[in-house]
């Protein structure tokens, strides 16, 4: 069948997108670990544009699935993963194996962009707390202790670690 067949592409191509947008994920968490911020802003890049890609896939799967909803009779809304396949084997469709398959593999590299999602935005948030500890222990967490014409401010808090240093 057609659009089965067409469905089936439209499941390849954006399994093939995600995967991309894992191994970014991987890499991503690489630079953030080791602080290579020109690299990370190049892969954020390329990360955009792969969701774009993605928004495209993602687009194409819905329309081919409506497609096939209405071709074999049924609201797109009972459609939907077990239900789908039941379906396409209730019918005898030669893709059936195949759409099992990467039914599955989708699941899978949804729920691994996930993780790796979650454990990136961890580190970023480590990250920034960390540079945000840096900057109070460098400044003395208040106002400066000098003015902007250097002289001492009477009020000021104690000398912080970057006045000491200077």
């Amino acid at each position: 069948m057609q659009v089965l067949e067409e469905f089936i592409r439209a499941l390849e191509e954006e399994i093939e997108v995600l995967e991309g947008l894992i191994e970014m994920a991987r890499e991503k968490k690489e630079l953030v670990v080791l602080g290579k911020v020109k690299e990370l802003q190049e892969l954020l890049n390329r990360e955009a544009r792969a969701l774009l890609a993605l928004e495209r896939t993602e687009s194409e799967r819905q329309r081919l699935h409506e497609a096939l909803a209405s071709e074999w009779g049924m609201p797109a809304s009972d459609l939907r993963g077990e239900a789908l396949l039941d379906k396409a084997r209730e019918l005898g469709e030669e893709g059936a194996g195949r759409l099992k398959e990467l039914l599955d593999s989708l699941g899978r590299a949804v729920n691994a962009l996930k993780f790796l999602n979650r454990e990136n935005e961890d580190l970023i948030k480590q990250s920034v707390a960390f540079i945000q500890a840096l900057e109070r222990e460098l400044t003395g967490g208040g106002a400066p202790t000098y003015s902007r014409s250097g002289d001492l401010r009477p009020e000021s808090p104690p000398v912080s670690l970057l006045d000491k240093k200077i």
